[in-house]
């Protein structure tokens, strides 16, 4: 239950981005005519928040963490916005590398668009700018640069995601928190194939495809440590010869913090 505090600053949250990002006060629009919430919360640590998709319990939320400055909780509005309007979530009926590769992806993509925002706050938010930019040195400078050069969002996007990609500590806490939660729910059940065509269709800029699924099915992109590969195995081997009905179900989709 919210507060009429904490109300009028997500309101204020809400106007200032609009007036500091054109980008972002789109993203964020977006989410909200789909129905998202936004909300804050205490207890998450160092979360800057998540989101919780429909369906689940209080769902379609985007959870901001009240503990945070309003500067870093700009950008991350229209992160968290962009992961309230992707077209795939990651499921505890997937195989478990279908779904870190989900992960993977939803992450990039959201994190590209914050850059975006960003962006755009350089001079309209500057202490948003710069709060974003400390953590995100090298997704910032970038996008920064390719928009620079090129004038074209979705070259600075794209070039985003594959910065992102190059950041192993940032993949390694996709991935680790996706595994643990897999190894937790036990899903069993049918699920489409994750294969990169569909995974390129959650980058979307203007409704146009940024980045190719040459890039995803990349080393880069795709490739586990013998460990994760280990791990994965022994969870699946365990789902295939569990009675467990997958009744136990985890909160995978955005319980990771970027």
């Amino acid at each position: 239950m919210t507060n009429a505090a904490d109300e009028r600053r997500v309101q204020n949250l809400v106007d200032r981005l609009e007036r500091a990002s054109e980008f972002g006060a789109k993203t964020v629009e977006a989410a909200l005519k789909n129905g998202a919430e936004i909300v804050l919360s205490d207890g998450l640590g160092k979360a800057e928040g998540g989101f919780v998709p429909a369906g689940e319990n209080g769902g379609n939320k985007i959870v901001l963490n009240a503990a945070m400055p309003d500067e870093r909780l700009m950008t991350a509005l229209v992160r968290l916005s962009r992961t309230a309007r992707q077209t795939e979530n990651v499921s505890a009926q997937m195989p478990v590398r279908d779904a870190v590769m989900t992960a993977r992806a939803k992450t990039a993509d959201a994190v590209a668009h914050e850059a975006a925002a960003a962006y755009e706050m350089r001079s309209t938010e500057p202490e948003a700018y710069q709060a974003f930019f400390n953590k995100n040195m090298k997704v910032a400078g970038c996008y920064f640069y390719t928009r620079h050069e090129s004038g074209n969002v979705a070259k600075a996007m794209n070039r985003a995601v594959e910065a992102w990609y190059d950041c192993p500590e940032k993949v390694a806490a996709v991935d680790e928190s996706v595994i643990t939660h897999m190894a937790a729910a036990a899903g069993k059940g049918a699920s489409p194939a994750m294969n990169p065509e569909r995974l390129a269709k959650i980058f979307t800029h203007d409704g146009v495809p940024y980045v190719s699924a040459a890039f995803l099915k990349s080393e880069k992109a795709a490739s586990l440590s013998e460990s994760q590969k280990d791990r994965i195995g022994n969870i699946e081997k365990f789902r295939r010869s569990s009675n467990l009905s997958g009744a136990v179900k985890a909160s995978l989709n955005a319980r990771f913090e970027r």
